[in-house]
């Protein structure tokens, strides 16, 4: 069973790769939770929009922050999905 600290690890260590243009704005944890039955720590990154208003593809929108939600398997450490936090 991984711990909280090592879930984060693991997701920062995962979002350049998967998310690079998410991850070079420089994203800090906003929350990390455990889910009901224990099996997956659910993180949130969040990071400041570098032009809420323009078209870029986390603009258009007046969009102050960008989250992305990673959920990491808590007893392997098995990254499982990264989310968009607003569409789930």
């Amino acid at each position: 069973m991984i711990d909280a600290k090592e879930a984060i690890d693991i997701a920062e260590t995962k979002l350049p790769v998967l998310v690079p243009a998410f991850a070079a704005l420089q994203p800090h944890v906003e929350e990390i939770q455990q889910s009901k039955d224990g099996q997956v720590w659910v993180i949130t990154f969040r990071a400041k929009n570098p032009d809420p208003k323009s078209d870029s593809p986390y603009g258009g929108s007046f969009i102050a922050y960008i989250e992305k939600e990673v959920r990491v398997a808590a007893n392997s450490g098995d990254l499982l999905a990264v989310l968009n936090p607003s569409y789930t």
